[in-house]
């Protein structure tokens, strides 16, 4: 007897919990612009208080199972029956905000808003768009494509080891995600790696120790992007260092110092018929090489080539006057 009395106090709190919580989601509900995150959430506070309930409820039903029959029954349909409702007003939303999430005029659209605005069309308009644009199969070749075209843009910019990087990285963590890791797939992404890798990392790269890996595709592929990922902070340190003190810039000396002295005008220079040009980056119109342009080593080389294109320099060799199909460099 003991034990059921405190089984009755257990439930009686429990029941003003669960009340608490379906009239929070009662209100909700009424509401006319009602925020679902806020609903889903009650909804999930609802379901928890339910669920401990309807523990204390089975307890309670071992020791008086016919008493407490008909009250189990009545709190089981109520919590159906506004789970219910709620599910249907978040789906709406959900089917709402799925139309205008996707492109106007695009095939994705056009799918969804075939489907009626309702609740219970919100599951069947999500299914319809995974048997049609969610195919594993074509995403990954979408990557593997996208991949090959990496291949291709890459080698105009070999001397910008960042951004080689951050592509490789890109593709190849979409390629995971999608369940194509390096484990299943190293010998297809190996010799693709290895084509976007710059001609004297490759060298480098052959003549080391980690290259003689036997056959094993796996170990080649981390040992490479291993050994890149180092040469590029590396490369990264090195420029930071130099862009700080200046050492970059065409006037600094060797060693260093630079003086700040005016140009001194002297009899040869005055004569001097050649006159002289300054370097000015493509990117970003600096004092420098457009090769050695920190800033653009930061870019994508969709950003780069637009810029090129703009400017009517040369792809390959960062110059003006001609394309890369004509370049002699």
């Amino acid at each position: 007897m003991a034990n059921l009395e405190a089984l009755k106090k257990s439930r009686k709190t429990d029941r003003g919990a669960f009340t608490k919580a379906y009239n929070k989601v009662e209100e909700l509900i009424a509401l006319e612009d009602v925020d679902i995150s806020e609903l889903e959430a009650e909804l999930n506070v609802l379901k928890v208080k339910s669920d401990r309930l309807e523990i204390t409820h089975a307890s309670i039903l071992e020791l008086l199972p016919e008493k407490e029959f008909e009250v189990v029954e009545d709190f089981r349909n109520k919590v159906t029956r506004i789970e219910t409702k709620a599910i249907r007003i978040i789906n709406y939303q959900k089917h709402n905000y799925l139309i205008y999430s996707t492109i106007e005029g695009s095939r994705a659209r056009e799918v969804i808003e075939s489907f009626p605005s309702t609740g219970d069309n919100y599951p069947k308009a999500i299914d319809c768009l995974k048997t049609r644009f969610g195919r594993h199969d074509l995403q990954v070749e979408v990557y593997v494509r996208e991949f090959l075209k990496l291949v291709q843009l890459l080698k105009f910019f070999s001397n910008n080891l960042c951004a080689i990087y951050d592509n490789l990285e890109q593709q190849i963590r979409a390629l995971e995600t999608l369940g194509v890791t390096t484990d299943k797939s190293a010998a297809l992404l190996y010799p693709l790696v290895e084509s976007c890798m710059p001609e004297d990392f490759l060298r480098a790269w052959q003549r080391s120790l980690n290259f003689h890996l036997g056959n094993d595709s796996k170990k080649g592929l981390d040992s490479l992007l291993k050994i890149f990922k180092a040469e590029v902070e590396s490369e990264e340190r090195i420029n930071l260092a130099m862009t700080g003190f200046g050492l970059k810039d065409e006037t600094s000396y060797k060693n260093g110092s630079k003086l700040n002295k005016g140009k001194m005008c002297t009899a040869a220079s005055l004569l001097s018929t050649s006159a002289t040009v300054e370097k000015s980056c493509v990117f970003c119109n600096g004092k420098h090489e457009s090769t050695k342009c920190f800033k653009a080593q930061r870019m994508y080389c969709s950003e780069k080539f637009k810029i090129l294109k703009a400017k009517g320099y040369c792809f390959k060799c960062l110059k003006a006057g001609h394309r890369v199909a004509k370049c002699r460099c």
